[in-house]
Formats: C-alpha cells, structure tokens, sequence
C-alpha cells in the first residue's frame, strides 16, 4: 500500500511593516551659571590632582566632614550619599573639573 500524501506548508504571513515612533528630543535646559563658573569661592585651587585651597586636615569643602572626598580621590563616604547639600558641592566640583579637562583638551 503505497500511499503518497501531500503535505503543503501553510502559507508564510504577510510581513508587517515595522512603525518607528517618533521620538521628540527633549530641549536641553541651560546650566546655572553658577555650574560653569571656573574654580572660584570655595573650589579654589581644585584640580584633578590637588584638593581646594580652603581644605584641611579639619574639614574637607566638599564633604564638609574630616575626610577628603574630592571626586577623583575617593569621593562622599556612604553615609552622606543621603546629604543633599554634600551631594550638591562633589556634583558642582566634577562639573568644574570636567570643564578644567575640556579647555586643557582644546588647548
């Protein structure tokens, strides 16, 4: 009993058209002009490798505690990531660090 059954393949979907949704970009708000300002009032004399002039084995500007926490030699301590006011003076120091790094690059 030779018997052939045919067997046909269900027929393939329509492929559906991909739809990319439209993404409106968010307009970038200005900095305060107090981010940009260069290393002055109480972040003088911050570099990459050297802490503010107003620094001491007291008290660290930026933690405001006895300890360093300049952000490229170790940073807040864990116990004041919750500080909003020390949180607000490391951001404002990275962000005069970063920008001492940019002009030294297109110099």
């Amino acid at each position: 009993m030779d018997t052939e059954q045919t067997v046909e393949a269900p027929a393939a979907a329509p492929a559906k058209k991909k739809v990319k949704a439209k993404v409106k970009a968010k307009k970038r708000q200005a900095a305060p002009a107090e981010i940009l300002a260069p290393a002055d009032g109480i972040y003088t004399g911050l570099t990459v490798a050297d802490c503010c002039d107003a620094c001491n084995a007291d008290g660290c500007v930026i933690s405001g505690k006895p300890y360093c926490a300049h952000p490229r030699k170790g940073g807040l301590h864990s116990a004041q990531i919750s500080d909003p006011a020390a949180l607000k003076r490391l951001n404002h120091s990275k962000r005069i660090l970063g920008k001492q790094m940019l002009e030294a690059r297109s110099e």
